[in-house]
C-alpha cells in the first residue's frame, strides 16, 4: 500500500511540473483568474456577492435564508457546484460565472389563537383569529359614538396601534389575548354674558350625550335670553341639549320698558295720556285744572312721584304703573306748617295736608306719610283759618268752631283726653265763637269774638296763661289781660296777644326774654305781662321758636328775645 501512495504522489508532482512546463512553453508570465458573481432572491442572501478565483480552482459561497425561509435552489451559470447545508462549493472555475440562490417561505406546522375582547363603549374585531406561528395579525378597534380608545392591553403578545383604530400584533409565538378599553368623551361648554346680567358657571365640562345647566341672572330692570348648544331658557335656568362637541352658550339682556298710564278725575286734565319709560328712568306729566279748580293731588299705583306746580315727576320706573290727577273746587288761600307737615286752605273751605304723618297730623285717617296733598277728613263745616303746631293742626270753621287733629300727648287737640286723632275732632268748652287761632309746640290758643283768649294743651311754663303750670285737655281762659285781645300768636312755650288798641302782652317761658318785659327774671310768667319799649301801636304779631315780632302802625317791625 505504501508503494502505491508514493507512486501517486510522484505522479502528482510530475503532473504539476509538466503543467508548469507547458505554461512556460506557452510563454504565460501570470496566473489566470475568473470572477464568480453571486445573487439572492427574496428570503435570503449569498455571500460573498463577488469573488476572484484562480483558473481551475474552486470557491465556496455561504447561502443564508432569512428566518422563516429555506433554500429552494442554487443555480450556477458558467460553472458547476454542489450545495452542502448552507455552503455552495463550485467546481473548477475555467471562466467567469454566476451563482443565483432562491428561497421559499417555510410552511409552519403550528398555529396560535389571538382572542380579542372590548370593554363598554366600543368593539374589536375579529373576536378571535388563528395565526401561523411567527406571523402577525391585524385587529380593528372601533369606539362607539362619543367614546375614544383608552388603551389596548395585550397578554402573551405585543402590538402597535396605528392609523387611529388599527392594532397590529407582533409575530405570534403562542396563544394570546388583546383587550381594548374605551373612555366616554368629555367636552367643554363655555358660557359668556353681555351687558345687563351674568351667567354662571363660566364653563362646564360635560360627558358626551349628557346635558348641563347654567344660571342666567339679569340685573334689575333687564330681561334675559340665551342661545347655544341646543338649549332652552326656563326662568333663570338655561339647560343645554345633549352635548356632542365643544360648544358655547351666550346670555344677552335687554333693558325693560314700562308703560305709565295717566288719567284725570273731572275738572282738569293730565298729559300725555301714557308714556313708555325705560327701567330706572323718570317721566313727567303736566296737570292742568279747569278754571275755578285747583289740583287736589296726583295719586299713583305701582309707582310714586312728586307734584311741583303743574308738573308731576315720577320716581324711577320699575314696573307698569298708573297716575291719576284729582281736582278740587277753589284755589289755595292760606298755608300753615308744622315740624314736618304742611296744610293748605282751599277757597272752597276744604283743607289738604302733606308730609310727615307719624301722629295723624295730615288728618286723612292714616298715619302714613304722604308726598302729595291729602284731604282732611271729619271737618264739620267750611274752614276759614288754619294753625299748625309741632305735630298737630287746628282749623277754624265758618261757624266759629275749632277742630283739631294729630298729636295729643299734652291735650293740644282740646278733645278732653290725650289720645292722638288721625281725623278732625271738635274742641269743646270754648266760651264763644272763635275768630282767630294760634298753635305752639304742644299748646293751642283761640281768640273769641268777645276778645277773650282761651288756650289748652302743654302748660309747663305757664303758656296757657291761666295762672297755673298744669296741662289742660280743655280750653282755659287766660287771666290778667288788660283789655280785649285782637290777635294771638304762640311760640314754642310762650304766647302773646295784641290788646286793643295796640299794646302787647305775653305769658309763658321767659328764659330767653321771650316775654319782652325787659328782664329774664323770673324765667316764666303764668299770667300776662306787658311788653315794654314798643314805638307805636301793634297791629300784628308773629312768634318764632324763642322770639316774637310786632308790626306797628308806623310800619316798623320790633322784635324781642
Amino acid at each position: 500500500m505504501s508503494t502505491r501512495i508514493w507512486i501517486s504522489v510522484a505522479a502528482l508532482l510530475f503532473s504539476l511540473i509538466a503543467t508548469g512546463c507547458a505554461n512556460n512553453v506557452d510563454g504565460a508570465s501570470q496566473t489566470q483568474t475568473h470572477t464568480v458573481t453571486a445573487s439572492a432572491g427574496v428570503g435570503g442572501s449569498v455571500t460573498p456577492t463577488s469573488v476572484s478565483v484562480v483558473a481551475g480552482a474552486s470557491t465556496a459561497l455561504a447561502v443564508i435564508p432569512n428566518t422563516g425561509y429555506s433554500i429552494a435552489s442554487v443555480t450556477p451559470t458558467g460553472c458547476a457546484g454542489t450545495l452542502m447545508g448552507n455552503t455552495y462549493t463550485t467546481g473548477p472555475i475555467t471562466a467567469d460565472c454566476a451563482v443565483a440562490a432562491s428561497f421559499v417561505a417555510n410552511v409552519a406546522t403550528n398555529t396560535f389563537t389571538v382572542t380579542a375582547s372590548a370593554g363598554a363603549g366600543g368593539s374589536i374585531t375579529p373576536a378571535s383569529v388563528s395565526v401561523i406561528e411567527g406571523a402577525s395579525t391585524v385587529l380593528a378597534v372601533i369606539p362607539n359614538t362619543g367614546y375614544s380608545i383608552a388603551s389596548i392591553t395585550p397578554t402573551g403578545c405585543t402590538g402597535t396601534l396605528t392609523a387611529g383604530s388599527t392594532y397590529t400584533t407582533g409575530p405570534i409565538t403562542a396563544n394570546c389575548t388583546v383587550t381594548a378599553s374605551f373612555s366616554l368623551n368629555s367636552y367643554t361648554v363655555t358660557a359668556t354674558a353681555g351687558a345687563g346680567g351674568g351667567i354662571s358657571p363660566g364653563n362646564a365640562t360635560v360627558a358626551y350625550g349628557t346635558k348641563t345647566t347654567f344660571t342666567v341672572i339679569p340685573s334689575a330692570g333687564y330681561t334675559a335670553s340665551a342661545t347655544g348648544c341646543g338649549g332652552a331658557l326656563m326662568g333663570n335656568t338655561y339647560t343645554t341639549g345633549a352635548i356632542t362637541a365643544n360648544c358655547a352658550v351666550m346670555a344677552s339682556f335687554t333693558l325693560n320698558s314700562y308703560t305709565v298710564t295717566a288719567t284725570s278725575i273731572a275738572a282738569g286734565g293730565i298729559t300725555p295720556a301714557s308714556a313708555t319709560v325705560a327701567y330706572g328712568a323718570k317721566t313727567n306729566f303736566t296737570v292742568i285744572p279747569n278754571p275755578g279748580f285747583s289740583i287736589a293731588g296726583v295719586t299713583a299705583s305701582g309707582c310714586s312721584g312728586i307734584l311741583l306746580g303743574f308738573t308731576y315727576t315720577t320716581d324711577p320706573i320699575t314696573a307698569n304703573c298708573s297716575v291719576t290727577a284729582r281736582f278740587a273746587i277753589g284755589v289755595a288761600t292760606s298755608l300753615t306748617a308744622g315740624y314736618g307737615h304742611t296744610c293748605v286752605l282751599i277757597s272752597a273751605g276744604t283743607v289738604r295736608c302733606w308730609g310727615r304723618n307719624l301722629y295723624g297730623e295730615l288728618g286723612n285717617g292714616t298715619s302714613t306719610d304722604s308726598t302729595t296733598p291729602v284731604t282732611v277728613i271729619g271737618l264739620s263745616d267750611t274752614v276759614t283759618a288754619l294753625a299748625a303746631g309741632d305735630s298737630h293742626t287746628c282749623a277754624l270753621t265758618s261757624a266759629g268752631a275749632v277742630q283739631c287733629w294729630g298729636r295729643n300727648n299734652y291735650g293740644q287737640l282740646g278733645s278732653g283726653g290725650t289720645t292722638d286723632f288721625t281725623t278732625a275732632v271738635t274742641v269743646s268748652g270754648l266760651s264763644g265763637p272763635v275768630t282767630a287761632l294760634a298753635a305752639g309746640y304742644g299748646h293751642t290758643c283761640a281768640l273769641t269774638s268777645s276778645g277773650e283768649v282761651q288756650c289748652w294743651g302743654w302748660n309747663v311754663t305757664g303758656q296757657l296763661g291761666n295762672s297755673s303750670t298744669t296741662d289742660s285737655t280743655r280750653p282755659v281762659t287766660v287771666v290778667g289781660l288788660s283789655g280785649a285781645a285782637t290777635a294771638v300768636v304762640a311760640g314754642t312755650t310762650h304766647t302773646c296777644a295784641v290788646i286793643s288798641p295796640g299794646a302787647v302782652q305775653c305769658w309763658g317761658s321767659n328764659s330767653n326774654g321771650e316775654l319782652g318785659n325787659g328782664s329774664t327774671t323770673p324765667n316764666m310768667s303764668i299770667t300776662p305781662v306787658t311788653v315794654t319799649g314798643l314805638h307805636g301801636l301793634a297791629t300784628a304779631l308773629q312768634a318764632g321758636y324763642l322770639h316774637t315780632c310786632a308790626l306797628s302802625s308806623t310800619g316798623a317791625v320790633e322784635c324781642w328775645v
